[in-house]
């Protein structure tokens, strides 16, 4: 009988600690630089980025420490940008190395808002759509982002998740498990 209860604990133990190892990606960074429209002759295809670099006011939340990082490889890490066509999406448009943590943004959708004319060299385009961030420790987590031509700016901004109440449950049921088993074995 002693043997399943203890099973039974591991169980819990290992669901707990699961769960709690998942970490989601918080906050929002600004990457700007040139870049260039592709297109079929009248409409917008996709975007070629020149180069770039992590705008140094704005990363917030796990990306805080990025600022500054450029498409030229420095001390403070490296940031790469990969061209993007409509039609190949899902695809990863940007990463960024730095501290021996990886970071990364794949493009799942993407929506044209305005300004796809090549009548007015597309000055006024906007892209809109939604993709997942990844980094190294963290659980990957859906997010969003906006591309503006005239501005020549990326930006990506995560949409965060709370905790379920479930995990916290799976938790709490964790920690009297433990409590119960020290005490009976106080007991014996």
């Amino acid at each position: 009988m002693e043997n399943i209860y203890k099973t039974f604990v591991a169980i819990i133990l290992l669901a707990v600690s699961g769960s709690a190892a998942a970490i989601a990606i918080t906050g929002q960074i600004n990457i700007a630089g040139p870049s260039s429209v592709t297109d079929d002759g009248a409409f917008s295809t996709g975007i070629d980025f020149h180069n770039g670099t992590v705008d140094p006011w704005t990363p917030t939340g796990t990306f805080a420490s990025l600022g500054g990082i450029s498409t030229i490889p420095s001390a403070l890490g490296t940031l790469s940008l990969y061209d993007f066509t409509y039609s190949s999406v899902p695809q990863t448009i940007w990463s960024i190395s730095s501290g021996g943590l990886d970071y990364s943004f794949t493009l799942t959708s993407v929506s044209v808002s305005s300004g796809d004319t090549i009548s007015n060299g597309f000055m006024n385009l906007v892209l809109n759509g939604s993709g997942f961030f990844s980094a190294t420790g963290f659980t990957d987590t859906a997010g969003s982002w906006t591309y503006s031509q005239s501005g020549a700016t990326f930006s990506s901004q995560n949409v965060a998740h709370a905790a379920e109440p479930a995990s916290i449950a799976l938790l709490g049921l964790g920690l009297v498990g433990i409590g119960a088993a020290r005490r009976l074995r106080k007991s014996v």
